[in-house]
């Protein structure tokens, strides 16, 4: 029969030995996590170098950092799991660290998808951080501007405000708003019975005041793009930096309106008809 004191020293040796692992299991995540705030801040310091970004757009190397600091997380994360089934398990560890492994390995497919997705997507710069792009994720299409690529995920920040996170390995097909210049349509209708002639020299002379640093080709007079019984149609056309064109569109309009209502131009009325019997 064991005694007391034979018990008590048993439960203060298996105490002391869990104590132990605690200690050591701690001291190890202390570590880890020194050694992982150290990995992220020489590879932010590197990718802020002007001598690295002068061979990389800006956007580009932003992704490719998000990329690798999310590689680095997940890598440090499954260290620090393997190491705590390593101490806590106790001479096993090693062998239910392999089960796991291989259990994980049928498991993850869809997540090494991702992986290998994210890093084509990168390093092929089919898009970066900060560009507008639509993707097409099976029947589904989400459009909005590029948060973040890591390792697994997407994330994009439509025009309402959505935030959507999209698995890498869902993406199918892309397409990029932001790597041209982008089109400047203004479509201006007036009455029908306004003389197109008089109409071509407002827009021109509004054409000529207007200006702004973003424009890469300057707007200039399309041509008469409908016609009908209340209106005609003139379009304007030009080009501007990529995501630059919804407000040069909407100043462009307001001055061509300011100019055709200072020249008294009519605007299209819908007009109704009474017949009495």
């Amino acid at each position: 029969m064991i005694s007391l004191k034979d018990l008590v020293n048993v439960l203060v040796s298996h105490f002391l030995k869990f104590g132990s692992k605690v200690l050591d299991s701690v001291t190890s995540l202390v570590i880890i996590y020194i050694i992982y705030k150290i990995s992220c801040k020489i590879f932010k310091s590197m990718f802020s170098k002007k001598v690295f970004n002068a061979r990389l757009e800006k956007g580009h190397a932003n992704t490719i950092e998000s990329l690798i600091l999310s590689i680095i997380k997940y890598s440090f994360i499954t260290v620090v799991v393997l190491l705590f089934i390593q101490n806590f398990v106790g001479t096993v560890g090693v062998t239910i660290t392999s089960i796991i492994g291989v259990a994980l390995g049928f498991a993850s497919q869809s997540v090494i998808k991702d992986l290998f997705n994210g890093i084509f997507i990168t390093f092929e710069n089919q898009f970066t951080v900060g560009d507008y792009i639509t993707i097409n994720k099976g029947s589904d299409n989400f459009s909005g501007i590029v948060d973040s690529v890591q390792a697994r995920i997407t994330k994009l920040r439509d025009f309402n405000g959505d935030y959507h996170i999209i698995p890498n390995g869902f993406i199918n097909q892309v397409t990029n708003h932001s790597r041209k210049d982008s089109r400047v349509l203004v479509d201006i209708q007036v009455d029908s019975t306004q003389k197109s002639d008089d109409i071509f020299k407002i827009i021109n002379v509004a054409l000529e005041k207007f200006s702004h640093s973003d424009i890469t080709v300057k707007p200039y007079i399309y041509g008469i793009v409908s016609i009908n019984e209340i209106s005609t149609t003139y379009r304007v056309v030009g080009y501007a930096k990529p995501l630059s064109h919804w407000k040069i569109e909407n100043e462009l309009r307001m001055v061509i309106m300011d100019e055709l209502l200072d020249k008294n131009i009519v605007l299209p009325v819908t007009r109704h008809s009474i017949l009495r019997n």
